[in-house]
């Protein structure tokens, strides 16, 4: 009997849905929003893709979309589903439409309060904008009753009166303020309703804090920029349990008004003990703190501080780890005969210093003609000098290095043995034929830095001091070596912090 052959076409060929989940893994937003209209197992697995990562809305027709897909054409059993999706959402709608602010009003009102319970960091970007588009906008996001971080750019006062009325258990809050807006903008008073929760505030173009503002005692982290200098007895009694201090560009003052402030803070009392603080170290000179702090990662201002007051700032915190860039002033203090001496002079590091990092940023019309083999002389007297270190790392930056006619030299520095050891890594100018060579131009300092010789020159700092462990030299922004390092002995690594909130 012969076998009859069916004329039908074959099913076609089926993939495992597992496969297809590993390849929502992989997809970008488009390809996994194609495979969410296919079925309802794809819709929900593909749901969950895209909300693995915050969810950004730039435009009117995306906030409008992103309400309906929550609304799920009032299904309510769809809805459901999708309710515990949404965990981080992020606005950044400048000039919002009237119907893309009645769809957000919408959303934080009647679907965010009182069913998102996932949804935990909101960032708002424009946001005078946004609230001013809808009136019912704002008590609709105060409401929210579980957000943990939020973060909000160019507030106002609208922004400002919903920030103070905001109920959620803040974790994290970050604000940069509007600075041409007229608002008062204490960062404790904003966030006064989460003082019993907050842990990390990062406030910009703010106010300072006040005597008013109410104690935040589970603060651990404290970040002020374009800050007005705070009062340390303020600072103590709003954050009384705080670890980690950051103030940056909050220093427009000249050297005797700097001095003036720190008298004013000679007699008030701060904390027992930090474990961080970073930023501006003219700011740190003008708090007088007067107490231990673990981890010192400063770098200078406009107003260069004098040899001595950075002895003073060191003698006052007494630091296990040293972290000083100098961006402003660039390689001059290590130039400075007061700052060496002052420097390497036996018994100066009499406490247990064991990391030390130097970040140089070479300047421009200023830096180009230094010598490196005295700058670098002048570094290893100072290391000589600390017992106790265990870790070394220096970093050479002359990505702002342009060339010019006449170049500014060094103020000149004894030579020592240090200087004399630094010329076996450093070639002689009148013996390298690299200086006379054809290639890119370069200003002197950049063309003595060609030709070091990093792996040397670490190893010439393990000799200088026995009892380093760690020592590295890098090399940024060069003509023509880009970035360079070279690493001898395991990486830096910081003491960890032990204590416990009060």
């Amino acid at each position: 009997m012969h076998r009859i052959l069916s004329c039908q076409e074959p099913p076609p060929p089926t993939i495992n849905f597992d496969v297809l989940f590993r390849i929502l893994d992989f997809a970008t937003r488009d390809v996994a929003a194609s495979l969410m209209r296919t079925c309802r197992t794809l819709n929900l697995q593909g749901a969950k893709h895209l909300f693995k990562s915050p969810v950004v809305l730039e435009t009117d027709d995306q906030a409008v979309s992103f309400v309906q897909f929550f609304v799920a054409r009032n299904d309510k059993s769809a809805a459901s589903h999708r309710y515990h999706l949404l965990r981080d959402l992020c606005i950044k709608l400048a000039s919002p439409s009237y119907e893309a602010a009645a769809a957000l009003t919408f959303f934080f009102a009647h679907i965010a309060v009182p069913y998102l319970a996932n949804f935990v960091r909101l960032e708002l970007h424009h946001p005078e904008d946004l609230l001013g588009a809808n009136e019912e906008l704002r008590p609709a996001i105060s409401a929210l009753p579980l957000l943990q971080s939020i973060k909000v750019t160019n507030a106002g006062p609208l922004c400002g009166a919903m920030l103070e009325d905001l109920r959620s258990p803040l974790v994290f809050a970050y604000v940069d303020i509007d600075w041409e807006s007229d608002i008062e903008s204490d960062p404790a008073m904003l966030f006064r309703n989460a003082r019993h929760t907050l842990q990390e505030l990062e406030a910009y173009w703010t106010d300072s804090l006040t005597r008013d503002a109410p104690k935040f005692r589970m603060l651990r982290r404290l970040s002020l920029n374009h800050v007005p200098v705070p009062s340390p007895r303020v600072l103590k009694r709003v954050c009384p349990n705080l670890r980690h201090l950051h103030i940056n560009d909050s220093s427009r003052q000249d050297w005797v008004e700097m001095q003036e402030i720190r008298d004013d803070h000679a007699t008030q009392h701060s904390w027992h003990s930090l474990h961080v603080y970073s930023g501006s170290v003219n700011v740190l000179y003008m708090l007088h703190l007067r107490c231990p702090i673990s981890r010192l990662d400063i770098h200078d201002e406009d107003t260069p501080l004098p040899p001595l007051a950075i002895q003073e700032i060191l003698l006052d915190s007494r630091p296990t780890h040293l972290i000083l860039e100098t961006d402003r002033t660039g390689a001059s203090y290590y130039f400075n005969s007061e700052f060496i001496s002052l420097f390497s002079q036996p018994g100066f590091w009499h406490w247990p210093l064991k990391t030390l990092e130097l970040v140089i940023k070479f300047r421009p019309f200023y830096d180009e003609g230094v010598s490196v083999e005295d700058l670098l002389g002048n570094i290893l007297r100072i290391l000589r000098g600390i017992t106790t270190i265990r870790a070394f790392r220096l970093k050479l930056d002359v990505s702002r290095l342009e060339l010019i006619e006449s170049s500014i030299s060094d103020e000149g520095s004894d030579t020592d043995d240090a200087t004399t050891a630094v010329e076996d890594v450093i070639p002689d100018d009148e013996d390298d034929d690299a200086f006379e060579s054809e290639g890119p131009d370069m200003v002197p300092v950049e063309c003595e830095l060609e030709g070091t010789d990093l792996e040397g020159l670490v190893e010439l700092v393990m000799a200088h001091q026995p009892y380093l462990e760690t020592a590295i030299v890098s090399i940024s922004g060069h003509t023509t070596r880009g970035a360079v390092s070279h690493q001898k002995g395991p990486d830096i690594v910081y003491d960890a912090d032990d204590s416990v909130t009060q």
